[in-house]
């Protein structure tokens, strides 16, 4: 049988019962750690930070001490600067998406001698007009990409290295002219 909240209308209280539920349910929401909308990431510890972004208005990011891990939840990444990645990274469910600001630009950067590996991302340029790679990757940069969707642009890499520093295992992409430097396994 479920609960009902009653509330004591003389003092505007509420039941004892029904405020340990609401504070056993708030400490779990607040344990997941969302960030608010349009809060920045700061890394604050020197190794393995980790970010739940919230589902709408998250702001691009740099990361830059190894092992930041970032869950988007299918967050909207509404990417009006490149988001950087300069240290060992790992990014799950989150969309990016680029208007015009970006334009010929990439919505993210790889940068060398590090290693970022995406899982179930979205990379969206507004219009392919916008031009430009959805993503760039330095040389001496590595990154894999699985299960992600890449829509709009000129190509979806430029990668400054060779093609086995660019992995992509079971993505798409739409109305995108090439892939450019990468491999691609179960890709189309």
């Amino acid at each position: 049988m479920s609960e009902r909240e009653v509330i004591n209308t003389e003092d505007d209280q509420v039941s004892q019962t029904n405020q340990r539920t609401r504070d056993d349910r708030a400490e779990k929401v607040d344990g997941l750690e969302l960030r608010a909308k349009g809060e920045p990431i700061k890394e604050t510890r020197k190794v393995l930070n980790t970010f739940n972004l919230p589902a709408d208005g998250a702001v691009p990011f740099e990361t830059s001490k190894p092992n930041s891990i970032i869950s988007g939840n299918n967050s909207r990444l509404s990417a009006t600067k490149t988001s950087t990645i300069s240290a060992d990274t790992e990014v799950k469910g989150v969309v990016f998406s680029a208007d015009n600001a970006l334009k010929g630009k990439p919505i993210v950067h790889v940068k060398s001698g590090v290693r970022a590996v995406f899982s179930g991302c979205t990379f969206r340029r507004e219009s392919a007009s916008n031009g430009g790679s959805l993503i760039k990757v330095d040389d001496g940069g590595e990154a894999v990409f699985t299960g992600c969707t890449f829509v709009n642009g000129a190509q979806v890499f430029d990668n400054a290295g060779a093609a086995a520093n660019v992995q992509v295992i079971g993505s798409s992409k739409r109305n995108i002219g090439a892939w450019g430097t990468s491999t691609q396994t179960a890709s189309f």
